[in-house]
C-alpha cells in the first residue's frame, strides 16, 4: 500500500485531492498520475527487489543526470527533490515524484516514428552527445552493463536441456550461433567501453514524451556511462523501424541521420563495434533475463513458459535484424 499523505508531506505537494491512478508499470516500476491541491505530479514507484532494479544510491545518480542534462537545454522532465535528494524510501521500495507535463508517447519501443520525429529524436540524441559528459555529476562513476559471461549462458543451456524446456528444444541446432553472436558482442563491448560518455541509456521511441510536437526524453532508470555509438545504433536501429517484421521505413533512416549529424555529433566508433553493442543490450541481454526466468522455479508454470517462448521470439526477430544490417549500413554510407 502506497502512503499518498506521507508522499504529499515529504515532498510538499498539497493535500491529496483523490487517489493515485495507475498510468504505466515495467519490469521495475509503476507509475501513478496524483492529484493535490497543488496540482498534478507523477509518482514512480521503484520495486527495489525486482531483479531488474539498480542498487537504491544508483536512482538518486540518475536523476542527478537528468538535472544537470535539463540545466544544459535537453528537454526532460526533472524529478522533485528535498535537499537535493529526490528518493523517498518505502521499505524494499523507493518514491520519485515529478511535476506532470501534458505530453503523450505516441511510439512503441520499436517504432518506427514519423519521418518528422525522425528528425527531432536524432537531433535530441545528437545534442546530448555533443555535451560530452565524460564525468559523474555525482562523486561516483555509475552505469549498466549488457554483458552476459559466456559460462552462465552454458549454465542456463545446460540447466534447459535437462528440463527439456521449449526454447532449448527449438533452438538446439541454433544454439552454437547463438553463443558466437554472444562473443561478438563481448569483443565489441571491450572496445567500446574505451569511449564512454554519462546519457540516458534508454532511448527508445517509447521513452520520448511528445509535447507540442516537441520531445521530452522520460525514464532515466537506466541512465549512465555508455559508448554513444552503440547509443547511437540502437536508436537507429529502433526509430527506423529495423525491428519491426515489415515496418521499415528507410526515409527514417535520413531524417533521424540528418537531425544527429546538424548537431555536429558523428559516430566515433567501429560501426560493426556499435551494432554489436546494440544487439547485445536490446536482444541478447534480454533472452538472458528470459533464460533466467525460464529456470526460475517461484514463477509459475504459464510465466517460465512465457519466457521460453519470448526466448524464441527473439532469436527468430535477431536473425530478421542481421539479415538487413548490410542494408542499414549501406544506408549510412551514403
Amino acid at each position: 500500500m502506497i502512503n499518498i499523505n506521507k508522499i504529499c508531506q515529504h515532498f510538499s505537494l498539497g493535500e491529496p485531492k483523490s487517489s493515485l491512478i495507475k498510468i504505466a508499470s515495467g519490469l521495475t516500476n509503476e507509475v501513478f498520475l496524483l492529484a493535490t491541491t497543488e496540482g498534478k505530479f507523477v509518482i514512480k514507484r521503484i520495486d527495489l527487489g525486482s531483479v531488474r532494479a539498480r542498487p537504491k544510491r544508483e536512482y538518486q545518480y540518475t536523476e542527478n543526470l537528468a538535472a544537470k542534462l535539463h540545466s544544459l537545454g535537453i528537454p526532460t522532465v526533472v524529478a522533485l527533490a528535498v535537499n537535493q535528494n529526490f528518493i523517498l524510501a518505502e521499505h524494499h521500495h523507493i518514491i520519485l515524484a515529478y511535476p506532470f507535463i501534458s505530453g503523450e508517447v505516441l511510439y512503441g519501443p520499436i517504432g518506427p516514428v514519423s519521418e518528422e520525429d525522425a528528425k527531432k529524436s536524432g537531433t535530441l540524441l545528437g545534442l546530448i552527445h555533443q555535451l560530452n559528459i565524460r564525468y559523474s555529476p555525482v562523486s561516483t562513476s555509475f552505469g549498466y552493463s549488457y554483458v552476459i559471461p559466456i559460462q552462465q549462458w552454458h549454465e542456463y543451456i545446460d540447466t534447459a536441456k535437462q528440463q527439456k524446456l521449449s526454447w532449448y528444444t527449438e533452438l538446439g541446432s541454433k544454439l552454437e550461433t547463438f553463443l558466437n553472436w554472444n562473443r561478438m558482442h563481448r569483443e565489441a563491448d571491450q572496445r567500446l567501453a574505451k569511449n564512454l560518455i554519462y546519457s540516458h541509456g534508454d532511448y527508445f521511441p517509447h521513452n520520448l514524451m511528445w509535447h507540442d510536437n516537441k520531445p521530452i526524453l522520460i525514464d532515466w532508470e537506466l541512465a549512465g556511462r555508455i559508448n554513444p555509438s552503440l547509443e547511437f545504433a540502437l536508436a537507429l536501429i529502433l526509430f527506423s523501424g529495423f525491428a519491426t517484421e515489415n515496418q521499415f521505413n528507410r526515409q527514417v533512416v535520413k531524417f533521424f541521420l540528418d537531425g544527429y549529424y546538424a548537431t555536429g555529433a558523428c559516430l566515433r566508433d567501429d560501426l560493426d563495434d556499435a551494432i554489436w553493442g546494440a544487439i547485445g543490450k536490446a536482444w541478447l541481454n534480454w533472452m538472458a533475463f528470459q533464460a533466467k526466468r525460464s529456470l526460475d522455479k517461484k514463477l509459475s508454470k504459464e510465466e517460465r513458459q512465457a519466457a521460453s517462448q519470448t526466448i524464441i521470439a527473439f532469436y527468430s526477430n535477431l536473425e530478421t535484424l542481421l539479415a538487413r544490417i548490410p542494408l542499414m549500413k549501406s544506408l549510412l554510407n551514403t
